[in-house]
């Protein structure tokens, strides 16, 4: 019988758990973060694209000036609309 086969395929085992385990530990550490964009008498302000800082992840407001986004915990938002100054949050 030829150990080589039964071990490769330990090892290929072992390495597909645990690639799925530190791919499930990196996505479980990101969160659904919604809010309102408003101007100062209240109004929702639409079309503010909201994205998570260092990454290509955006959204934009919708007419209300509702947006939801995931992110993970301690990132910082950058609001940004045309005639608005860019804010981060």
């Amino acid at each position: 019988m030829n150990l080589k086969t039964p071990l490769k395929v330990l090892c290929l085992l072992l390495f597909s758990t645990l690639l799925i385990f530190f791919t499930t530990n990196a996505f479980s550490q990101s969160r659904k973060v919604s809010g309102k964009v408003v101007d100062e008498s209240g109004n929702g302000i639409s079309n503010v694209t909201v994205m998570v800082k260092g990454t290509k992840v955006a959204t934009q407001t919708d007419a209300g000036g509702n947006y939801s986004v995931e992110a993970a915990e301690k990132t910082i938002l950058v609001f940004s609309s045309v005639g608005f100054t860019t804010s981060e949050a």
